[in-house]
């Protein structure tokens, strides 16, 4: 705007001011330079200095001259004035001066910006032209490449495929080129992939993707697809470039491995058995619900308790009545890295006082360095299994011996009315057996309530798959006294109102423990019995090893005793001993007493002696795992032995007693094919294999019992 102009905007703003002030008088009399304020500031703000102090003079003169002095003044003229000039002319001043600072740097601001498009110019074209030189290298760098390399422009159209693509694809780069790329797409992830480059482009993050594509051959394979922006010097975004990695392989194997994971946990979850797995400090990694149904807690117990801390709160005893104490609890001893089998025990909850036994294994768990980090316990719950006990009555029921125990009372009922009762369950009550017969069992009830509910246990249980029922309930005796009964049982037959029942008086438990000691006892003794008489059987096929099973079982008990362990344990092993070549039953008699030396296939023959006693044994319920003894007891430390090649800590402590024992009698005594071989070299032979073939503690409790004790192998004649 030129100067006069601006001079004249001034005047002009000015006039306007003072011909509004003239048609609104009425209304802007007291006021009468309220109109001129605006008007300065509008001339200053558009015209510049210039205008703005025009305005303001012409805002003077206007208002001494034309209008006349407001009646509130007091005739203070010189100060008015004064007034006036004060507020006009800075105003003006200051206003204008602004206006035409901004106006100077708005012109210098586009000449800078003029000559910045000129060289963003010339910065693009070299640009690009060093783009063409990249992209040259790039090709040739990308082709050297086993991944696929792609580049796709701002839109997402492709411009750039290595050669892999098209030798994966068996597409040609002009199929590729544009929105080609998709068509390999598995249907099923064309969706996802669209996605994917969408959230990239609209937040400029790293495209990533695993998606299926289609090779030439019409099969899919699995490829992770990764890109990223290439951004140029003003922060645009050129161009996108990526790869594609096959992993198809390693989706394959991620599967498998969730596959065999689910297979595990299913295996694990659904085992009868209970289940559970600890680590090196005893807290729980896992477990299932049957562990949890065999301990009677819940999972925030287990999640918050130790396995040390679980069986702290019960007593846990053998089913002799031993206590048990905590560095010999299965899962303890397995961490320490010894392997526990079918190790029976009883078990009772030291707050509500339930019982029950159990059979419980365990086995260390280790890692690659053959260091402890765990155990996995397996437990099974053997306390009564009511219908074994019902077969048994069934096939002694004529034996008054154990139909009168006094061990437990048993009973019969036809609907819930006594039919038959034993005089141990009369006793139990204070009744003669004719007084209960033809009575409802509901005489023993302490009321209707107790009776119903326990017939609605009888019939959930009919409905159910074991048919059976196992709970200890509160019954009333003649005199009126309460006590905990722990009952059992179930129908005879299916869909029959006959049933038999088992009851044991758990609120004498001293007393029923002595008991019990005292039928084991006599369990023991028949046992005893009964592997002597199968020994015996045994030597008969071969007498050239008379007394040999019996004289190994004196050894491996003396060994035992030497080695510190229990009585009972040595004892155990005694019994081992008389059994240990059970299996030589199934070995012909010729070929046991063949007086030279063995063919391969014979001797294969008399090595298959110690399957066949495994087989005679597995079912055989005993405090120790004889049927493994039996099996392992021709096992070597180092590997050497037979017939699974076991070593070290994998082969039973029984039967790395049993083999040196087994070895000293054989050696001292007549074979067939050889003379005895004398106590000195059988001792020399032992020695030699110390930590080889023969367990170091094993031998050196021998060597003491023999060297420093004097023990002398007894003669036949037992």
């Amino acid at each position: 705007m030129k100067n006069y102009q601006k001079f004249l905007l001034g005047i002009l703003m000015t006039m306007i001011a003072a011909l509004l002030q003239w048609i609104f008088w009425d209304f802007f009399e007291p006021l009468i330079w309220v109109l001129f304020y605006p008007a300065v500031f509008f001339a200053a703000s558009y015209g510049g200095l210039m205008s703005g102090l025009s305005a303001a003079a012409a805002t003077l003169v206007i208002v001494f001259f034309l209008f006349p002095e407001p009646d509130f003044t007091f005739s203070m003229e010189k100060v008015f004035k004064m007034h006036t000039a004060i507020v006009f002319l800075p105003v003006a001043y200051l206003i204008g001066n602004l206006q035409e600072k901004y106006q100077r740097l708005r012109h210098k601001l586009n000449e800078d910006l003029e000559v910045s498009e000129k060289d963003r110019l010339e910065i693009s074209k070299l640009y690009e032209k060093s783009l063409i030189i990249e992209d040259i290298k790039f090709s040739d760098f990308a082709n050297s490449l086993p991944q696929i390399v792609w580049a796709t422009d701002t839109s997402g159209k492709n411009i750039y495929f290595n050669d892999a693509w098209m030798d994966y694809t068996g597409m040609t780069l002009a199929e590729s080129l544009g929105d080609g790329w998709n068509k390999p797409f598995h249907p099923d992830d064309q969706q996802r992939s669209w996605e994917a480059w969408k959230n990239a482009t609209e937040n400029l993050a790293e495209y990533s993707l695993e998606c299926r594509l289609k090779k030439s051959d019409g099969t899919y394979h699995w490829w992770l697809i990764r890109g990223v922006p290439v951004i140029d010097h003003f922060g645009k975004i050129t161009r996108w470039f990526g790869t594609c990695t096959d992993i198809d392989q390693i989706k394959k194997t991620m599967d498998d491995l969730a596959s065999e994971k689910a297979t595990l946990q299913g295996i694990f979850d659904n085992n009868p058995d209970g289940m559970a797995i600890i680590r090196a400090d005893g807290t729980y990694a896992a477990f299932n619900e049957n562990y949890l149904s065999y301990f009677g807690v819940a999972h925030e117990t287990v999640f918050t308790e130790t396995y040390h801390q679980l069986m702290s709160e019960l007593e846990v005893m053998t089913l002799r009545g031993e206590v048990i104490i905590e560095q010999n609890l299965p899962g303890i001893k397995a961490l320490s890295g010894e392997l526990v089998l079918s190790k029976e025990i009883h078990l009772k909850n030291k707050q509500t006082g339930r019982q029950w036994f159990g059979s419980h294994s365990a086995g260390p768990i280790r890692d690659k360095q053959n260091n402890i980090t765990g155990a996995i316990i397996t437990v099974r719950d053997v306390s009564l299994n009511i219908q074994h006990q019902i077969k048994l009555l069934d096939t002694v029921k004529e034996q008054d011996s154990i139909l009168n125990s006094e061990v437990a009372g048993i009973y019969k009922t036809k609907a819930r009315k006594f039919m038959w009762v034993n005089n141990c369950f009369a006793n139990y009550f204070g009744y003669s057996p004719n007084e209960l017969l033809g009575q409802s069992t509901e005489i023993l009830y302490p009321d209707p309530e107790s009776f119903e509910r326990f017939g609605k246990t009888i019939k959930l249980a009919s409905a159910q798959d074991n048919k059976t029922v196992k709970e200890t309930i509160l019954l009333k005796r003649k005199d009126g006294s309460l006590g905990q009964f722990l009952t059992g049982g179930g129908a005879l037959t299916e869909n029959s109102d006959e049933s038999i029942w088992m009851s044991i008086d758990v609120t004498q438990d001293r007393k029923n423990q002595a008991l019990m000691q005292a039928y084991l006892a006599r369990l023991e003794k028949s046992m005893e019995e009964t592997l002597l008489v199968l020994s015996k059987a045994i030597e008969m096929r071969d007498p050239y090893t008379a007394g040999h099973q019996y004289r190994v079982g004196e050894i491996a008990k003396s060994i035992a005793l030497k080695m510190g362990l229990p009585n009972q344990k040595a004892n155990d092993l005694r019994l081992m001993g008389l059994i240990h070549d059970i299996g030589k039953i199934g070995v012909p008699a010729e070929i046991l007493n063949k007086p030279g030396k063995l063919s391969l296939e014979e001797l294969n023959l008399v090595k298959a002696h110690t399957k066949i006693g495994y087989d005679i044994l597995k079912q055989v319920n005993f405090d120790i795992p004889i049927a493994e003894i039996a099996y392992q007891h021709h096992e070597r430390m180092d590997g050497t032995g037979y017939p699974q090649g076991l070593e070290g800590t994998s082969i039973l402590l029984e039967s790395k007693i049993i083999a040196v024992a087994d070895v000293i009698e054989a050696m001292t005594n007549r074979r067939p094919y050889r003379s005895p071989l004398g106590i000195e070299q059988a001792l020399e032979e032992v020695e030699n294999g110390r930590g080889t073939k023969y367990d170091a503690e094993v031998v050196d409790a021998c060597m003491r019992l023999f060297k420093e004790d004097g023990y002398t192998i007894e003669e036949e004649g037992h």
